[in-house]
């Protein structure tokens, strides 16, 4: 049992928010005091791809993880194991890293001591490696995130996306995206519409607690020819949406 209310963190915004980041959904449902059902249809038919595995990016890849990961190496040398154990490390970054922590790469992984690994686990961090993979998240894409938008809001003018490269942080991938409306029909006398993902879910609590609503607070929208007063939101007619893609999201508190 619980009460129906609207609002920011109501059922209601956080199902509207939804459809945004699912475009690929069309979503009918009823209000407690609605005389008809809400339709949200279907902006896309194109379905999200399945997520794969990957190994650890060696970047960000905390300590113990290296640690056991040695440990557990099964008898192979340091080269086999930093190339077995992590993706984008290929031969020339394993001697690399080995050269870099003064080890040899044939030593036996599971052999080495404290200090040997540290030295491993410092030159990861240091050596030049590709970008991670992104084919373990599932970014929404430009084109759906536009369609999610100009679904929600059908009375904008100007509709624009863009997906970052993936980055890594502590050995797991993420993918950043940003999108958004503005302009046409929008309120033009209230605070921007700034709503924020994790996995195409929307996070409705706490937005002064999260980096991606810091983000907005910092940018320059005076420059865009927008209101904004000091230490808030834009006034005008936008909408930003804001998606973290991945597959471990370090959120700080129960705002989850």
């Amino acid at each position: 049992a619980g009460t129906y209310r609207g609002g920011r963190t109501s059922i209601d915004a956080y199902l509207e928010q939804t459809v945004i980041a699912n475009p690929h959904l069309k979503l009918t449902y009823l209000l407690p005091k609605a005389a008809g059902p809400v339709v949200f249809e279907r902006a896309a038919e194109e379905l999200p791809r399945e997520p794969l595995e990957i190994k650890p990016h060696p970047h960000g890849v905390e300590l113990g993880l290296l640690i056991r990961m040695m440990h557990e190496s099964k008898g192979w040398s340091v080269k086999k194991t930093l190339i077995e154990s992590f993706s984008r490390v290929s031969a020339s970054v394993a001697d690399q890293v080995c050269d870099d922590a003064g080890l040899s790469p044939h030593a036996k992984a599971s052999s080495l001591n404290g200090d040997q690994i540290e030295a491993v686990h410092k030159a990861l961090g240091q050596v030049k490696v590709l970008a991670p993979p992104a084919s373990c998240v599932v970014p929404v894409g430009v084109d759906l995130i536009k369609a999610g938008l100009h679904r929600r809001f059908p009375d904008a003018e100007f509709f624009s996306a863009v997906t970052r490269p993936p980055s890594v942080y502590r050995g797991n991938p993420f993918v950043i995206e940003c999108g958004i409306a503005y302009g046409g029909k929008m309120a033009t006398d209230e605070q921007a519409d700034v709503m924020r993902f994790a996995n195409r879910v929307p996070l409705q609590y706490q937005p002064k607690a999260c980096a991606m609503s810091e983000a907005v607070y910092q940018t320059n929208w005076k420059a865009y020819e927008l209101q904004q007063p000091r230490g808030s939101l834009p006034i005008g007619p936008l909408a930003v949406f804001l998606h973290l893609a991945s597959v471990w999201v370090p959120f700080t508190s129960e705002a989850k």
